[in-house]
Formats: structure tokens, sequence, C-alpha cells
């Protein structure tokens, strides 16, 4: 995911021009693109944590932790920072970055909890 960021990071325009070649549209999302960096290294590393997470056994606590990281987090803030602040769907992509951080922050915390339990009662 990294290799993504970085690439949506260097090359906006190359990317959004995979996908139209109306001008206008390009500028306005070139932004957008950049900042999917960011999205593309917290949505990887919650990804990556709750597929760990299931390779130790553990389902329904990674469940909570993003249900409660897109559903009581990220649509409020979207809510907020898109319609109320007025930043649109700059809003929105914040909105997802900042609720796939705090998916990772709370998987990883989930992850560190398992492996200190099983370091001393085992598996």
């Amino acid at each position: 995911m990294i290799v993504c960021g970085l690439l949506c990071l260097i090359s906006p325009r190359l990317i959004t021009q995979i996908y139209t070649t109306d001008p206008e549209l390009i500028r306005m999302t070139e932004p957008l693109v950049r900042l999917c960096a960011l999205l593309c290294l917290f949505d990887g590393t919650q990804q990556a944590m709750v597929n760990v997470l299931r390779g130790a056994m553990d389902v329904f606590v990674p469940t909570v932790c993003q249900g409660v990281s897109f559903l009581v987090f990220m649509l409020p803030l979207i809510h907020v920072l898109a319609f109320k602040s007025g930043l649109g769907v700059t809003g929105m992509v914040y909105g997802q970055i900042a609720a796939c951080a705090a998916a990772a922050v709370f998987l990883i915390v989930r992850f560190v909890y398992l492996c200190r339990r099983y370091a001393k009662v085992g598996f």
C-alpha cells in the first residue's frame, strides 16, 4: 500500500487521466487523489490487521472495531466535515482517512493485547 500511496502522491494527474479526459474534472480530482495516498496507507494497515486477527481466530472484536470506526466515527465526521464545514468531497475523504486510521489503531491495540495474553497463557 505504500507503493500505491506513493503513486497517488507523486502522479495524481496520471491516475486521474486513466478515468477521464475532461480537463476540469482532472483539475478538481488531483487533490483528492493526493489525499488518497493517506487513505491507502491507513486502509491497507487496517485490512492487514483485521486479517492477522482473523488468523488468530479473533473475529467478533475486529468486526466491532471496524463497525465503530466506520458507522459511529466516520459517518458523523463526514457529515460535519463535508456539509457543516463546507469542505465537500474533500471533507468526505478526510472522514474516510480518519475512520481508517481509527480502525487501524483499534486493531493494532487489539493485536498487541492478544499477543500479550497469548504470551502469558498460550493459545
